[in-house]
């Protein structure tokens, strides 16, 4: 009797011991050479197909992965952070942000790493395309009150007292760092609404 390995393999194994091995067909047809089995020479005709057998089973559905927890994202606003690695020497370059849509300065934060330390944080803007560029001294939009850190290790201010807030498309915003001490790291962000 044909076994399933044998039909995979294309043969028949004998159904007697003095008996050859056969090939059979793709349907699993026994092929007997002058039969007509192939439908040449003989006449005869085809044989059905034989059983292909079922598909195995699908496999388990995976265990969905886990989701982010909402809300959790960036508030629109601008950022920054100086390089890592070591204490942060000045002058560091100063970093442009581009507004691309109207909005008003809500809050800013700084947060540091290294310890206790001080910073001086500039904050210029001028428009890119109406005004002229990059951003001066005379751009300044803190009122003269530059955000100072001492023997501090963060600074949050949502009053912004004295500051020029309302940006428009296209302004750039220059946040300069003239003077930092012990920080080996600092980070900025300009929250708007």
């Amino acid at each position: 009797m044909p076994t399933i390995l044998s039909r995979l393999r294309g043969l028949v194994a004998p159904s007697t011991p003095d008996q050859p091995l056969r090939l059979a067909d793709a349907g699993g047809v026994v092929v007997t050479p002058g039969s007509g089995s192939s439908g040449s020479g003989g006449g005869g005709r085809r044989g059905d197909d034989g059983d292909r057998g079922r598909l195995g089973a699908r496999g388990r559905k995976g265990i969905a992965g886990i989701q982010g927890i909402a809300g959790q994202g960036r508030p629109p606003g601008a950022y920054w952070t100086t390089p890592g690695g070591g204490v942060v020497l000045v002058p560091v370059n100063s970093v442009e942000v581009f507004i691309n849509g109207p909005c008003t300065i809500q809050a800013v934060r700084v947060a540091t790493k290294g310890g206790l330390g001080s910073c001086t944080l500039t904050f210029w803007k001028s428009n890119f395309i109406s005004g002229h560029y990059p951003p001066i001294v005379t751009d300044d939009i803190t009122g003269g009150a530059n955000v100072v850190l001492s023997s501090a290790t963060s600074y949050a201010d949502s009053t912004l007292a004295g500051w020029s807030t309302s940006l428009t498309t296209d302004d750039c915003i220059l946040i300069g760092l003239p003077s930092s001490a012990n920080f080996t790291s600092i980070a900025v962000a300009l929250r708007v609404g």
